[in-house]
């Protein structure tokens, strides 16, 4: 064994990493694979992967025809990162966490939304995919509907400003475009690292052609949530001041914790100002929730039920609704009931007028 300024030889973590239980290994890991000079090894390892997962052949709508019923539409997907439905004002929350989008008159919340799997690495595909519990398997062999729009003639981008998994770096190369925000973060990082950076982005390729799909991929509520709101949304004081969790109030993680949802409340309702005079749709879920202190247990580090109950709504544009009154009465008589993120699929087809045999209105908040 060799050791280094930085400790010892990679080889010998290896091996203790392969002796550790395995609900043990992903902690150990991630930080290991994030710091000098294993993060070398690690960034080409999982670039290797990743070509590997693009390099794969995915034939699910090769014969599937796809159309489209509006001759210009905006549609914006937002992929959330554990934000948890109970602490959105929206929702009845005591705290005015998104005091932007309750001035929205067009927006309907899904308090009742329910995510089986509560990690990003499994969540992603199977929001994107047509998997579900009967089908799990369909989030990691089949396209996703990113595809189906490409066929109805929608000019489709993928915005990151999160890591990229093996799991869902298929999905965002469907796109025609591919846009990193912030490409040199890790989830190791403790800079400022923000949604509002995927702005300037949207507004170059977003709005591009006269059907449009945007995917954005948001780094939202991930610790560490300081990197993550700027002096404007730190609204609820005092916040975090270490990053050891266990050095932390349960005050101060909620405070934090709620300023980043503030901050998603900026950064969504800036989407919108672009939208507000178009025709258009913008659909918003999270991957999962957050555990904020429940039982003495934080963030998403294990299968806690504060997990399962990720955030989820959507907005229209007036021009949307005048076009689409039925998919509004639908969506709001939708919002009262309960639903999986399973739903997504079939919905942002809907909601964007996308008639294909894989369409399950059934299965459709629209």
């Amino acid at each position: 064994f060799v050791r280094t300024e930085h400790g010892l030889d990679y080889a010998f973590l290896s091996c203790l990493i392969i002796m550790l239980p395995c609900s043990l290994v992903a902690r150990i890991k991630a930080p290991v694979a994030s710091r000098m000079p294993y993060v070398f090894y690690y960034a080409a390892s999982q670039y290797l992967d990743n070509r590997k997962t693009v390099a794969e052949e995915r034939h699910t709508f090769d014969n599937e025809a796809a159309v489209c019923g509006e001759d210009c539409i905006d549609v914006v997907f937002i992929i959330g990162e554990s934000l948890r439905a109970d602490h959105l004002q929206l929702n009845g929350y005591g705290r005015p966490t998104t005091p932007r989008l309750m001035k929205e008159r067009n927006i309907v919340s899904f308090r009742e939304m329910y995510t089986e799997p509560c990690y990003t690495h499994v969540s992603v595909p199977r929001i994107m995919t047509r998997a579900d519990s009967v089908n799990p398997e369909r989030a990691y062999d089949e396209q996703s509907f990113i595809t189906l729009f490409r066929k109805a003639g929608f000019r489709t981008v993928w915005f990151t400003n999160q890591d990229v998994a093996s799991s869902y770096v298929y999905f965002m190369h469907e796109a025609d475009t591919l846009i990193y925000a912030n490409a040199s973060k890790t989830l190791y990082d403790y800079d400022k690292w923000m949604d509002m950076d995927l702005l300037p982005h949207f507004d170059r390729e977003g709005l591009a052609g006269k059907r449009n799909l945007s995917v954005m991929h948001t780094i939202g509520s991930h610790w560490w949530y300081k990197s993550h709101y700027d002096s404007e949304s730190a609204v609820f004081m005092p916040d975090i001041d270490s990053r050891v969790v266990s050095e932390l109030s349960r005050e101060q993680m909620v405070n934090a914790y709620d300023n980043t949802v503030v901050e998603t409340d900026r950064f969504i309702s800036a989407i919108i100002g672009r939208l507000r005079n178009r025709n258009a749709v913008l659909l918003y879920v999270s991957d999962h929730g957050e555990a904020l202190g429940e039982n003495g247990n934080y963030l998403h580090g294990d299968d806690y039920p504060e997990l399962h109950n990720p955030a989820a709504f959507v907005w229209w544009s007036d021009e949307y609704g005048r076009r689409n009154p039925e998919k509004v009465k639908a969506l709001r008589s939708a919002s009262g009931k309960r639903h999986t993120t399973d739903v997504m699929f079939h919905s942002v087809l809907d909601a964007a007028s996308v008639e294909c045999a894989s369409l399950d209105t059934l299965q459709s908040i629209f």
